[in-house]
């Protein structure tokens, strides 16, 4: 039995995130790369402990009354084995001459002949992006002499989301479907009648609180969990239902039962286009006419329209810098101007000094922030018509009709399309 601190120290071990290998599929798509797929096996017997660990001798092993063994190499089991792995690991790549990238601890990258090679880390499974097919044979032969490495060919599936690379189709197309299809069987809705919409604008699921507690059987947190993770991955049309719905898990009732199966009928289409794909880690739910809040799982609350688009256009800023940080950096690509649709006139005004600031001293940082990155160009905000925003699909319930256009618009298509 681990004891911590006594037995180890440590158990974090950083993954590549959802952003990252979206990232590096762009990238490897736009300079025509060929992705390989490569899994280290028994990864975590790699690894040297740090720790002195002891453990009873295995039965066969004959020795003194009294004794135990020392572990000196990680073992599946140990608390730290995950850690222990990914300290391994990076120096692994750097020997071969790759460098951690800083945007995201699990992206290495080499300059090979002035022609970036990428390698995306996510536990065991390794992704390479590179031109040159003998250049990745010349990785996998180095990282051979270290670790027990299966190579499976050009990737098809990451993280159960299935690539379909085409490139000379000009088309990147991500989907779940094998996920969604054992969501489905799991939760009972393969024969479901499909919606178009997963919403029911005008359903306020805070006031059926009152309502008949759900049953002991039903489980609610695996069906909202499956759907966070398609959400996260390739449907993000159903990030804001879901996220209301990730309220109610400490005492979900019948009605919210029935709201996330509904969710469940939205499989007939995908979205499949990366580069029309959009983040959705921060949520503008809309509450009361007067109010809008914000909250993205780290920050407080914030209330106020400007002051929560002020939030967000700060947000959206950070996460532009890591990802350009990592396609610029690499590529040689001339960083050009991002535009950010804002339909908030009062906030535009702000962000770009032409407005009043005297009540909007306590986020007097950020605004900084923004201008600063406004004046060197960085960004450009241009004012959308309410209706117009392409966005609000994201944040807000919307009845079918302007749900299904925009959908459409930031290219969401059925998968016979």
């Amino acid at each position: 039995m681990n004891t911590g601190i006594v037995d180890y120290r440590e158990t974090f071990a950083p993954v590549a995130s959802l952003a990252t290998i979206r990232v590096f599929l762009a990238i490897c798509y736009q300079l025509g790369y060929r992705i390989k797929q490569y899994d280290i096996e028994t990864a975590f017997l790699n690894g040297t402990l740090e720790e002195e660990v002891h453990i009873k001798i295995p039965h066969g092993i004959k020795v003194g009354e009294g004794k135990v063994c020392r572990q000196c190499k990680s073992v599946y089991g140990l608390k730290q084995a995950g850690a222990v792995w990914y300290k391994t690991i990076p120096g692994v790549f750097v020997k071969i001459g790759f460098r951690q990238c800083l945007s995201d601890q699990c992206l290495f990258v080499r300059d090979s002949r002035h022609v970036p090679v990428f390698i995306v880390l996510y536990v065991d499974d390794l992704l390479v992006g590179c031109a040159d097919a003998t250049e990745v044979d010349r990785i996998e032969a180095s990282l051979s002499v270290h670790f027990k490495v299966k190579a499976l060919g050009d990737t098809r599936f990451i993280l159960g989301m299935e690539v379909v690379y085409n490139h000379l189709e000009g088309r990147l197309p991500l989907n779940q479907l094998q996920f969604i299809d054992k969501m489905l069987r799991n939760f009972g809705q393969l024969e479901a009648y499909p919606v178009r919409n997963p919403n029911v604008p005008g359903l306020d699921l805070h006031s059926v609180m009152t309502s008949k507690s759900l049953r002991l059987n039903q489980p609610y947190r695996e069906l909202i969990g499956s759907l966070l993770y398609v959400a996260n991955g390739t449907r993000p049309d159903i990030g804001i239902s879901t996220s209301i719905l990730s309220q109610f898990l400490e005492n979900p009732n019948e009605v919210h039962w029935r709201a996330g199966i509904r969710e469940l009928s939205r499989w007939d289409c995908d979205f499949n286009e990366l580069n029309n794909l959009s983040e959705q880690s921060y949520v503008l739910v809309t509450q009361t006419e007067e109010e809008t809040l914000l909250h993205d799982g780290r920050h407080p609350l914030w209330s106020g329209y400007t002051q929560g688009e002020e939030t967000v256009i700060g947000s959206i800023i950070n996460r532009r810098s890591r990802v350009y940080g990592v396609s610029t950096r690499h590529t040689g690509d001339h960083l050009s101007s991002t535009s950010i649709f804002v339909d908030n006139k009062a906030a535009i005004s702000i962000a770009t000094n032409q407005g009043s600031v005297s009540r909007a001293k306590h986020i007097d940082l950020r605004l900084h922030f923004i201008r600063d990155h406004v004046a060197r160009a960085d960004i450009a905000l241009h004012h959308v018509p309410s209706d117009s925003q392409e966005a609000d699909f994201l944040t807000k319930t919307l009845l079918t009709p302007q749900f299904t256009k925009l959908t459409k618009m930031r290219g969401l298509v059925g998968h016979t399309s």
